[in-house]
């Protein structure tokens, strides 16, 4: 077993070799027809790179997450959602563009694309070894065609294998409220 060490993410050579084997695990429990049940999904992925795969570099990144959807009558259900992500790179350094991120769409949507987390300056962004994320979705069908979603979403991204403990900051907790349309067609 190789001796895990805090590392970092750097800007490296424009070119190098990433070799590297994907695993993926899923347990998923939805309902064929996404509007009513209980949607449940679990899963990780994991990704070993090294020289085994014909690669410059040498870690492993592993990111777990469960989803668990609830309803809470006719019209409403709660949508929830908790991944966390961490990076074993055995004291060696990490391409920055293969690091964590969290912000924009699809994690924490109150963000800009990859700004939560630690920077190099004030706008670039440098990543971590290390990330947490919460999302919380009430969501409410108004129609057939059209219904309102608001969201919670809370998450952190750190250099070391670590846990924050405070809000702000370049590796604290950052968290983003808001609230949206959607739109239900006949593939989701």
């Amino acid at each position: 077993v190789a001796d895990v060490q805090r590392g970092s993410c750097q800007q490296l050579p424009r070119s190098f070799t990433l070799g590297h084997f994907d695993v993926s695990l899923s347990s998923e429990r939805r309902d064929p027809n996404l509007s009513r049940g209980r949607p449940d999904w679990a899963g990780s992925l994991a990704a070993q790179v090294g020289e085994a795969a014909i690669g410059d570099y040498n870690y492993t990144r592993l990111r777990p997450e469960i989803r668990y959807y609830q309803p809470l009558g006719r019209s409403w259900s709660l949508a929830t959602r908790a991944s966390a992500g961490v990076i074993f790179d055995y004291g060696r350094s990490v391409p920055r563009s293969q690091c964590l991120f969290l912000g924009g769409g699809s994690t924490l949507r109150a963000w800009p694309e990859r700004r939560v987390g630690p920077h190099v300056e004030p706008r670039i962004p440098n990543g971590g070894l290390s990330s947490v994320l919460f999302n919380v979705e009430p969501r409410v069908r108004l129609s057939s065609t059209f219904g309102l979603v608001a969201f919670l979403d809370m998450g952190a991204v750190s250099e070391g294998v670590t846990v924050p403990s405070r809000f702000g900051g370049a590796e604290g907790w950052h968290a983003g409220v808001g609230g949206g349309l959607r739109v239900y067609t006949p593939i989701g």
